[in-house]
């Protein structure tokens, strides 16, 4: 496509529903995804909406598939993507989906030959010249019995300019061990899933997101919209003049 001669990365949020599934472009039309959404026995967002997305006016090719960590509202969808699509790298956070999702992701890789590669805090991968991107969690040795706290937390970053954060659906412990870690946060712009964390640990985590932007997802489930509310979730990224956006609408302004 024409767009593809353009120097300039770009970060697609695809409207899956309830799940995330995220498509990093590069200049070159170069394509990553970050998760491929959710579904049911009788519904499949990877196949149904998905697919047909990334196919737009494009082959079914991808330079690499992401999977931030293994619920199904994240990672339903990759089998269908998995098979049907050219992949070059399918990175994970160590863990694998399980039930039905699991025992198709499973059969896919082994039909397809693929060996998924886990990756860890301080690992970088790269997207092309001066692009990379940086895993900041799940940090060596961290261990909780929970998927969403292994979340891979990436940063994608160019020409040493950190342009977005990816968090999965890390939550507490997540967050406080990568604030723990002594990296440098500071970027233009992050994208939220679904957050299940205390106030306080809710303004640290901003707090080096001064002047950035943000997407929220609008989730009945979320803090945001439910335990503190749209109002008060204008006020606190207003305090570290964030702009956010929370289910398509501008909720906070700095």
């Amino acid at each position: 496509m024409a767009t593809d001669t353009l120097d300039e990365v770009k970060l697609a949020a695809i409207d899956v529903g309830l799940g995330q599934s995220l498509l990093i472009t590069t200049p070159g039309g170069h394509r990553w995804l970050v998760d491929g959404g959710a579904g049911s026995s009788s519904f499949d967002i990877g196949e149904s909406v998905v697919a047909p997305y990334l196919t737009l006016g494009r082959p079914p090719r991808l330079d690499g598939v992401f999977m931030s960590h293994p619920d199904a509202d994240h990672s339903h969808g990759l089998p269908f993507l998995l098979s049907r699509f050219d992949v070059g790298t399918f990175y994970t956070n160590g863990m694998m989906p399980r039930g039905r999702t699991g025992k198709r992701l499973r059969a896919v890789l082994a039909k397809r030959g693929m060996v998924s590669t886990t990756l860890q805090a301080g690992q970088v991968i790269s997207l092309g010249e001066d692009l990379s991107v940086q895993i900041l969690h799940p940090q060596i040795g961290f261990k909780s019995r929970h998927a969403n706290e292994r979340s891979l937390i990436m940063r994608l970053v160019r020409r040493g300019k950190a342009l977005a954060l990816l968090p999965g659906d890390v939550e507490n412990d997540g967050i406080g061990a990568l604030l723990n870690s002594g990296n440098e946060l500071g970027l233009k712009f992050w994208f939220c899933h679904t957050m299940a964390v205390d106030p306080a640990m809710c303004l640290d985590f901003m707090r080096p997101f001064r002047r950035s932007r943000a997407l929220f997802r609008w989730l009945p489930q979320s803090i945001w919209l439910s335990a503190y509310s749209c109002d008060q979730c204008s006020g606190r990224t207003n305090i570290h003049h964030i702009k956010a956006w929370v289910g398509g609408r501008s909720v906070g302004y700095g």
